[in-house]
């Protein structure tokens, strides 16, 4: 019986038996399990070392993406602020402005305003209703109480044959136009920051006429909501003559009429 007989194979790995190649067999086994040893060990570190750069990678795309999403929330908020929130514009520079604009307007189409009614309308769809807050004007003119009871759509019609009643009024006005001066007081801001009142001077031949403008300033910048012709209201005129006929035949025969 060999003197290992009584060990177990795993321990003949180390001793082994007289004559046999037990010594090189466990000298390579050895260094089999040393290189497996290594092996697992570079295995684990270099899944150690994947994982760090992943994280990292993970992290990097996360502050990247953060950064974008604070630049594109600081872009999409100076996009949003309008020029107006800029600049200190007041009511009064604002109607001379469009004075002059329309002044110029007048002057360059005159011939065709009074031959061209299409064109004359257009230009003034284009040129002098954005100046006004045609909303605002409908409401103070229909009053609260008729202004709440309308439809949505009954609103949306009357503000639209509003548009068309004063772009009629106007067209008349600029084809009449000669050349006439206009003199701005200097502006007296009120106690509201965004309500102002304007006043000026026509000069004509026949004697000075006072007009009066009352604006409100809007996200779009001021805009004129009231004309005042020698103390008397464009607003309450309209007001006064439209809800007679609101209150005799309804507001859907208001708006027909304005329409024409």
């Amino acid at each position: 019986m060999s003197s290992i007989t009584s060990l177990n194979p795993k321990t003949t790995l180390f001793i082994g038996s007289r004559g046999s190649s037990s010594d090189d067999n466990a000298s390579l086994a050895l260094r089999r399990n040393e290189a497996d040893s290594t092996i697992e060990k570079v295995n684990v570190n270099m899944l150690y070392i994947f994982l760090n750069l992943s994280l990292n990678i993970i992290g990097l795309y996360t502050k990247m993406t953060y950064m974008i999403k604070k630049i594109s929330i600081f872009i999409t908020f100076l996009i949003l602020i309008t020029p107006s929130a800029y600049s200190s514009e007041g009511p009064d520079d604002f109607l001379k402005k469009s004075v002059e604009e329309v002044t110029a307007l007048v002057s360059e189409h005159k011939e065709r305003f009074e031959k061209d009614e299409n064109f004359l309308r257009s230009k003034m769809n284009s040129v002098v209703m954005p100046k006004l807050d045609i909303t605002l004007m409908s409401k103070i003119i229909l009053g609260k109480e008729i202004w709440t009871g309308l439809t949505s759509q009954q609103k949306k019609d009357f503000v639209q044959a509003f548009k068309f009643r004063m772009t009629s009024t106007y067209m008349k006005s600029i084809t009449a136009f000669d050349g006439e001066q206009i003199e701005f007081l200097p502006y007296v801001p009120g106690k509201k920051s965004k309500i102002a009142l304007v006043k000026s001077k026509y000069l004509i031949a026949a004697g000075n006429i006072d007009v009066d403008y009352r604006l409100i300033k809007n996200d779009d910048g001021w805009r004129v909501y009231d004309i005042i012709f020698e103390g008397i209201s464009l607003m309450k005129n309209y007001r006064a003559d439209f809800r007679q006929h609101v209150n005799k035949n309804g507001i859907n025969s208001l708006i027909i009429s304005l329409g024409q």
